[in-house]
């Protein structure tokens, strides 16, 4: 397994969890899906642009998370 898709593992795994806990559920519905076709390892090409995809995702939800509370 390489190191880009364990990144998009976790981050799909995570973006899922807090999915179910958090209020705004768009945007981690978007981390999740997002995370989905790169969680196979026979596509390379996107895969960075899925990472920082996924991190930009993850910092617009993180940010509502925070704001929110």
């Amino acid at each position: 397994m390489d190191i880009i898709n364990l990144i998009a593992w976790i981050v799909g795994i995570l973006g899922l969890v807090v999915f179910f806990k958090a209020k705004p559920r768009t945007y981690y519905l978007f981390i999740f899906l997002t995370t989905i076709p790169y969680m196979l390892p026979s596509l390379r090409a996107k895969v960075w642009i899925n990472v920082f995809l996924s991190i930009a995702y993850g910092l617009i939800a993180l940010y509502n998370y925070i704001t929110r509370r």
